[in-house]
């Protein structure tokens, strides 16, 4: 049974657009059928005529978990649809909270080659920076020319 601060959470994001389409969707769901599980979810929006990648559900319920919207229940259950025992899911009287963006990914120094080494000290070079360009040709054993 969905409580009042629920309902009010649900109306307050849609009527907000403060989740995306297909995360919005998924949400919408739980809150029509709470408490589901992922396969179940899935299976509604086929029945709602799109296909859907179980994949992808499993995405979006991870990401609305991520954004406090919903949670996992203490529970498993045997799933109506992949008969496995599974977690089961319903959603919270919260509102999304705004995710901490993913470091970037930088690349190691030591995978690069003496060219890309080479290029970093002609790139400082050229930018001004002299210092840091003879500090890479010499940590490198590297001339430019």
């Amino acid at each position: 049974m969905t409580r009042q601060t629920s309902r009010d959470a649900y109306y307050r994001i849609r009527d907000g657009g403060l989740l995306g389409k297909r995360q919005f969707e998924v949400y919408h769901i739980l809150s029509c059928h709470d408490p589901l599980t992922g396969g179940e979810v899935c299976d509604i929006i086929r029945q709602n005529g799109r296909v859907e990648n179980r994949n992808a559900t499993a995405s979006r319920l991870g990401e609305l978990r991520d954004r406090g919207v919903i949670e996992e229940l203490d529970v498993t259950r045997i799933c109506k649809i992949t008969k496995n025992k599974v977690t089961v899911w319903t959603v919270t009287a919260n509102l999304p909270t705004k995710l901490k963006p993913k470091p970037k990914k930088i690349s190691k120094v030591d995978d690069a080659t003496k060219e890309e080494r080479r290029a970093c000290a002609m790139i400082a070079m050229n930018l001004g920076s002299r210092k840091i360009s003879d500090e890479i040709l010499s940590r490198n054993n590297l001339t430019l020319f």
